[in-house]
């Protein structure tokens, strides 16, 4: 009796060890996804980065447009 329960523990305990752990190569593989993401997400980000300045210059000139033709009114209007 005893025989057979120390049988079925390590039977039990054997499937535990090779049905549940993760293996090396794909605990490898993870990290390998996990830092493909995090480059990614940094390239993403530099490139939002870069639009935006973009779009900040962009934003600008159209101010500086906008005052150069309301004083050229404005002096059209004084005329």
């Amino acid at each position: 009796m005893v025989k057979k329960i120390l049988g079925v523990s390590m039977l039990g305990a054997a499937l535990a060890l090779t049905a549940g752990c993760a293996t090396t190569q794909s605990v490898d593989e993870v990290r390998t996804m996990a830092q493909e993401a995090k480059k990614a997400a940094a390239d993403a980000q530099s490139t939002a980065s870069a639009a935006m300045k973009s779009a900040q210059q962009a934003n600008s000139c159209c101010s500086d447009t906008n005052a150069k033709i309301d004083r050229m009114f404005q002096k059209s209007m004084h005329k």
